[in-house]
């Protein structure tokens, strides 16, 4: 997720690592907002065990249903402008990145505060955070996840 916020700050809205040293109470925000706009699990696939009516497509037994729920974090009803970065998006508390109801994940809270010192840290330290030209996003995301899971990130930090 750090990895997913520092591309963020270096491609989708490099202004916002400015107003994170200017307003570091936007912090929580930012976090929630990057949750929602950079998830990492995308997808999950299930095999169907009987013959039923999904939504009206019919599914047979042994058929593979991939889920995409990261499709919910883009939902126009529930996020205007979706698919645009906005730490200042009044619903950005409303992403189900880690789940909801009792399969909300249990290490939520904790995932947040390690993300939230981290980023506080970060901004303290350096003035600022540059993308690397020619850096290609796809060629490094995870093979092994279905999502934005980064397995490198060049930056310059300064």
């Amino acid at each position: 997720m750090l990895a997913s916020t520092f591309y963020s700050l270096t491609n989708d809205q490099p202004s916002f690592f400015q107003e994170l040293k200017d307003k570091p109470e936007l912090i929580p925000k930012a976090i929630d907002e990057m949750l929602r706009f950079r998830f990492h699990i995308a997808a999950r696939e299930r095999i169907c065990t009987k013959d039923n009516d999904l939504l009206g497509v019919d599914v047979k037994k042994g058929q593979i249903v991939k889920v995409w729920m990261s499709a919910a974090n883009m939902d126009k009803e529930k996020f205007e402008d979706p698919f645009t970065l906005n730490i200042h998006r009044s619903t950005n508390k409303q992403h189900l990145t880690f789940g909801n109801g009792p399969h909300f994940c249990l290490g939520a809270p904790l995932a947040k505060m390690e993300i939230e010192h981290t980023l506080k840290a970060f901004i303290e330290v350096f003035e600022g955070i540059e993308a690397i030209k020619n850096f290609d996003l796809e060629a490094n995301l995870t093979k092994a996840a279905a999502g934005q899971t980064l397995t490198h990130l060049p930056v310059r930090l300064f």
